[in-house]
């Protein structure tokens, strides 16, 4: 019978971050009434929040050996990832434009969270476990872990700082032409949004199909290095 692990420190601490994400979404509920269309992006994010708790329940529980190796380098991954995503919201909404470090290190960040590290951790999963599926399950936890990292930043980032998110002309010129009730409601709308597309389109998806094509070039990679045996070295 397969050894199977339970990786209950992550499942708790990815349960607690969920639960912050659903406060997040209680805030803006309560503080900041909005049109229906936005309430309904409310209840969509509230969704999307509950399921991706059982996600995490039902694949940290019982992880096989597979699973437990993406797992792993899914949680690192992903806090790399949740890092570089938190320095881009910090250069595109707080750093200002005077800045001559701003542009390049905002392009850098979403360059290495969009692409470098999905894709390297694919190739790196594969390369282990020398299974091509496994780069797809390391990109889709790294995703998952990741994109709630920027979930709870960037609404995190619009609650404390919602006098900047005002000042800017970009969200104004936006607010008009919305017909929102207020510009508050439209900016934690539009934060709300972005946040939910991170963990879900930029997070789960695109991760999983970064890590699967990294995970058939580590597949490639691992069987280039294994030596190819001569018919006379083979076992009769």
């Amino acid at each position: 019978m397969e050894q199977r692990y339970d990786f209950a420190p992550l499942r708790i601490t990815l349960l607690g971050g969920l639960a912050l994400g659903i406060v997040c979404v209680g805030i803006a509920v309560v503080q900041y009434p909005a049109s229906t269309q936005q309430e309904v992006l409310y209840a969509l994010a509230l969704v999307l929040l509950v399921a991706c708790g059982v996600v995490v329940v039902r694949g940290t529980w019982s992880a096989t050996l597979a699973g437990a190796t993406a797992l792993r380098l899914g949680t690192l991954f992903g806090l790399l990832i949740g890092a570089c995503w938190v320095v881009e919201l910090y250069a595109a909404n707080l750093a200002g434009t005077s800045a001559g470090w701003v542009l390049p290190v905002y392009r850098g960040s979403t360059f290495m969270a969009g692409v470098v590290f999905p894709l390297a951790a694919g190739i790196v999963a594969a390369a282990r476990t020398e299974r091509s599926g496994t780069g797809a399950a390391v990109g889709f936890w790294s995703g998952l872990i990741g994109g709630l990292i920027t979930f709870l930043a960037l609404m995190g980032m619009t609650y404390v700082f919602m006098s900047n998110f005002q000042q800017d002309p970009q969200n104004v010129r936006s607010y008009l032409e919305s017909g929102e009730r207020t510009l508050s409601a439209f900016i934690v709308g539009d934060s709300l949004f972005a946040s939910c597309s991170h963990l879900l389109l930029i997070g789960m998806l695109w991760g999983s199909v970064l890590g699967a094509v990294g995970g058939a070039i580590g597949l490639s990679l691992a069987r280039a290095r294994k030596p190819v045996l001569r018919p006379e070295e083979q076992a009769p």
